[in-house]
């Protein structure tokens, strides 16, 4: 996979399906990356908000730091 589309070191999951250990533990092995579940499942939704506030920094100054990933999936070995 690597050679067609070059992927980081690791890979950030969010939305329903990462809430679902399976899936994240086939992805990591299928990727051969580890894969890393934010603390919040929606990510796009704290995107926009941080854009949002991005726009109006100049009132709120520097925006607030992201939360630590709830957690990693590592690559098992075979």
């Amino acid at each position: 996979m690597a050679e067609l589309v070059p992927l980081g070191a690791t890979i950030s999951v969010d939305g329903g399906m990462s809430r679902n250990d399976y899936f994240l533990a086939v992805l990591a092995n299928v990727l051969e990356r580890s894969v890393v579940v934010p603390s919040t499942t929606d990510l796009t939704g704290l995107g926009s908000a941080r854009m949002a506030m991005l726009g109006l920094t100049r009132s709120f100054g520097a925006l607030p730091p992201l939360p630590p990933p709830r957690k990693t999936i590592a690559v098992t070995a075979d």
